[in-house]
């Protein structure tokens, strides 16, 4: 595996993306105890694109300090309603994955970008491919 731990970064940065996870361990949730925030403002990010995965650990939620989660290009069908813990997650891309619907739990995030890829509708026209939407949920300063 190449560099995970990306120090070049402004806030802590985990790459785990585009190598072939089919699975993440419950110890990702230990990062809670080894990764220190020394600001405020600090977040970990956690980049898992590219994967396939198809379910989360319940530790993942428990990383109270993650403010970026890009589980981009997955096979995920499903968040867990533990999504809402996620209390400083201020980005989240969801985009390529088979979700089917989003865990009401969801709207308790305080999300300031939403990126994802909408179930295609059944019609006549096919829908156009690899379309993503991101939504900038920013406050107004």
């Amino acid at each position: 595996m190449t560099r995970v731990f990306d120090e070049g970064r402004e806030h802590p940065t985990l790459l785990f993306g585009g190598h072939g996870l089919t699975h993440i361990s419950n110890v990702i949730g230990d990062l809670r105890h080894y990764v220190t925030i020394e600001h405020t403002r600090s977040r970990l990010e956690l980049y898992l694109w590219d994967n396939l995965l198809t379910k989360l650990p319940s530790a993942l939620f428990q990383l109270t300090n993650l403010g970026v989660l890009s589980l981009r290009k997955n096979q995920l069908t499903h968040l867990p309603a533990a999504i809402g813990e996620l209390r400083h997650l201020r980005e989240l891309n969801i985009g390529g994955n088979a979700l089917t619907y989003l865990p009401a739990e969801i709207q308790q995030l305080q999300l300031d970008t939403f990126t994802y890829v909408p179930k295609p509708i059944q019609s006549d026209t096919p829908p156009a491919r690899n379309q993503t939407h991101t939504v900038n949920l920013a406050r107004p300063t």
